[in-house]
C-alpha cells in the first residue's frame, strides 16, 4: 500500500509541475473586494505591523504555506525547500499527508526534514479524514507527531477528490465522530481543512458542534484537484466525470464570508 501511495504522490508532483491544473472560470473572488481607503490613518507608515501570533509563534505575517507533499524523495526535497523559505519569512508551514509515514517508518524523514530546517515557525502535520475511520491507531499517530516535531495536526476533507481519484477511498461515513474522538484524544490543536473546494456555513457549524475551533478554508479558484485526477486516470468514463467538476467548489472569498458568520471559529 505504501508504495502505491508514494507513487501517487510522485504523480501529483509531476502533474502540478508540468501541467496547467488551475481553475479556468472560477476564481478565488478576491478581485471582487477592495480595501476601504483611509484618508486619515493616524499612523506613520513605519509603524504599520501585520505580525501575528499562531500556535505560540510570532509570525511576520498571517500567511501559511498549506499542505503540499511528503513520503518520497521529491516530497522530502520540497518540504526542505519550503521549510527554509517559511522559516526565513517567518510564516507557518503545513506538511502534506503523513499517511506514508504511518505505514512505513522509512517515510518519516521526508517530514522530519521540515523541523530540521525550520526551528522558529509553527509546523502542522496533515492526515486525510478517511484514514481516521479505517483501522486507525491514535497511539501510532501520536508517536509520529512527536517524531516529526509538529505543533498541530490538520485533517483534510476531500470527498470529491477521493471520488474522482482512480484509487480513491470515498468512505466518509463516521468522519464527524472520528474527528471528535481525535480532538479529545490528541494533545495537539486540531485544524480541519479542505483541499480546494471550500466550506459552507452548514459544514462549519457542524464542525464547531463537535469541538473544532480551527479551519483552513482552501476554497476554489486556485489548484483544481478535479483536473489533477482527470490527468491521472486513463479511464474515459472517469475522465468525463472529472471534467464535470473542473469548476466545482465554493470560491475562497465566499467560504470566508460563510465562515465569519460562525462565531468563535478561527479561520
Amino acid at each position: 500500500m505504501t508504495k502505491k501511495i508514494i507513487n501517487r504522490k510522485k504523480e501529483h508532483l509531476k502533474i502540478v509541475h508540468n501541467q496547467d491544473i488551475n481553475f479556468k472560470e472560477t476564481s478565488t473572488g478576491f478581485e471582487n473586494y477592495s480595501f476601504i481607503h483611509n484618508a486619515l490613518p493616524e499612523i506613520d507608515i513605519e509603524d504599520v505591523n501585520i505580525q501575528t501570533t499562531f500556535l505560540g509563534y510570532k509570525l511576520q505575517s498571517p500567511l501559511m504555506i498549506s499542505s503540499m507533499s511528503g513520503g518520497e524523495q521529491e516530497g522530502a526535497d520540497l518540504n526542505k525547500d519550503l521549510a527554509i523559505a517559511a522559516n526565513r519569512s517567518k510564516i507557518a508551514l503545513a506538511l502534506g499527508s503523513i499517511r506514508p509515514a504511518l505505514e512505513s517508518r522509512e517515510a518519516i524523514k521526508s517530514y522530519a526534514v521540515a523541523r530540521e530546517n525550520a526551528p522558529d515557525i509553527p509546523i502542522i502535520a496533515n492526515i486525510g479524514a478517511t484514514q481516521l475511520v479505517k483501522d486507525f491507531n491514535s497511539s501510532k499517530l501520536l508517536k509520529l507527531l512527536k517524531d516529526i516535531r509538529v505543533d498541530a495536526i490538520s485533517i483534510h476533507l476531500n470527498p470529491l477528490q477521493e471520488a474522482l481519484q482512480p484509487e480513491g477511498e470515498p468512505h466518509f461515513k463516521g468522519v464527524s465522530r472520528a474527528i471528535e474522538i481525535l480532538k479529545e484524544t490528541l494533545p495537539y490543536p486540531v485544524i480541519v481543512k479542505e483541499v480546494g473546494f471550500g466550506f459552507s456555513t452548514d459544514v462549519i457549524r457542524r464542525l464547531q458542534k463537535i469541538g473544532v475551533q480551527w479551519i483552513d478554508i482552501a476554497g476554489a479558484g486556485g489548484t483544481s484537484w478535479s483536473r489533477i485526477e482527470h490527468l491521472r486516470t486513463e479511464n474515459k468514463i472517469s475522465q468525463a466525470v472529472a471534467e464535470q467538476f473542473f469548476e466545482w467548489g465554493r470560491p475562497t472569498t465566499e467560504s470566508i464570508v460563510q465562515a465569519v458568520q460562525v462565531k468563535r471559529m478561527n479561520i
